[in-house]
């Protein structure tokens, strides 16, 4: 028997009520994929969302990429006035948070 080791496909749903919307990511956030998630962010925040929730348990990779898009999105929660919290993904995800000192730089919360 061969060994699919293809990736799972990225996935990057949206809810959103009442000025919360969620971002639920799933797969890789890589190079590939992130002007995905940079989209539906600015469409959420454009579209009247005030606190956005990204969802990181459902993915299997993230690179340097995608940790640069959650940080400028933090920085600009900052200064533009709206909320960004992160759920806490998988081991291997949270990791990369922690190997680059950036863990104190956001807000993770549970659900």
């Amino acid at each position: 028997m061969l060994n699919d080791s293809r990736p799972t496909p990225f996935t990057c749903d949206v809810a959103g009520t009442d000025g919360l919307v969620s971002l639920r990511l799933g797969g890789e956030l890589d190079i590939a994929t992130v002007r995905v998630v940079e989209q539906r962010l600015r469409e959420a925040l454009d579209g009247g969302g005030r606190r956005l929730v990204v969802d990181l348990r459902g993915l299997e990779f993230m690179d340097s990429t995608g940790l640069t898009l959650l940080m400028r999105w933090a920085i600009g929660s900052q200064r533009d006035g709206y909320e960004l919290a992160l759920v806490r993904g998988e081991d291997r995800i949270q990791r990369l948070f922690e190997l680059t000192g950036l863990s104190a730089h956001f807000t993770f919360v549970d659900e």
